[in-house]
């Protein structure tokens, strides 16, 4: 029954992430043809602001991609499980868990999928604009991409080994913190919506306090102790924030599924 529950969610969710796609896409390419083709910086112009504004601008639109697709399948799981659709999807013969399920893992491919094509999309579109914007030496530019690789865990076939991983990770902990803040939310009398969505404001606050009260003390000590040679150890921290960072998640996620899945099995309060 779950691969029945799969793949109707996809087939009933899969047109506003694919255009949400195919307009981020559209976008890259024609950013990409611009910068590629516009007339490079000279050493007497340090910055060029219209570029500089455009690059921005196109950040700025590609990066809501994620608000939009998160607004999207927030509203879609209220919608077809605390709403009129509700009475009908409770009435299946399947368990709370399975319809949770099949509703996290389409969401968690559609925020996976959506993840890689920003990088994919964005990556070129900032490769071109970079020189564009602003003046390099001809060494400068390698010399940057080589620091950021490092610092992410020193070279590209390590960084996208740390980094897929951790997505897919990261995508499922998003869309059950979503799910998660939505259960909350109806066990509120009224104002249910604003109720849902300030659960999950309180939910990430309170990860991202709890993280940064662990993570800083740590990060503090070794810029202290290592001041000399911090650049050299900082891809060690970094792979080890990721460790740290994918389990967590892992736990957080299996936390945040029992909770939503109670909820709905104990607590079901339809509009």
């Amino acid at each position: 029954m779950l691969k029945k529950l799969l793949r109707h969610e996809w087939l009933e969710s899969w047109k506003v992430p694919a255009l949400i796609g195919i307009i981020v896409a559209v976008l890259s390419a024609a950013s990409a043809v611009y910068f590629r083709f516009a007339p490079p910086l000279t050493s007497d112009v340090e910055l060029h602001v219209g570029n500089l504004i455009l690059f921005t601008s196109y950040t700025l639109v590609v990066c809501s991609v994620g608000l939009i697709l998160t607004i999207y399948l927030g509203v879609r799981f209220y919608k077809n499980l605390y709403t009129d659709e509700g009475y009908l999807m409770h009435t299946l013969p399947v368990k709370p868990w399975m319809l949770l399920a099949s509703k996290g893992l389409v969401a968690s491919a559609w925020l996976w999928i959506s993840n890689i094509l920003l990088l994919v999309c964005v990556l070129p579109v900032t490769c071109f604009a970079l020189p564009k914007m602003a003046y390099f030496e001809p060494e400068e530019l390698p010399q940057l991409f080589d620091a950021l690789t490092n610092t992410l865990g020193g070279g590209i076939p390590e960084t996208i080994f740390y980094l897929f991983p951790y997505l897919i990770v990261n995508c499922a902990f998003s869309a059950l913190t979503l799910y998660a803040a939505v259960c909350l939310g109806q066990l509120f009398n009224r104002h249910r919506v604003m109720a849902a969505v300030l659960c999950y404001l309180g939910i990430n606050a309170l990860i991202s306090t709890a993280s940064s009260f662990f993570v800083l003390p740590g990060m503090t000590g070794m810029i202290i102790t290592h001041a000399d040679d911090f650049s050299l150890i900082l891809p060690a921290f970094m792979r080890t924030i990721f460790f740290i960072s994918f389990f967590v998640e892992i736990a957080l996620s299996a936390a945040l599924f029992f909770l939503s899945d109670y909820i709905m099995r104990k607590c079901l309060n339809l509009d």
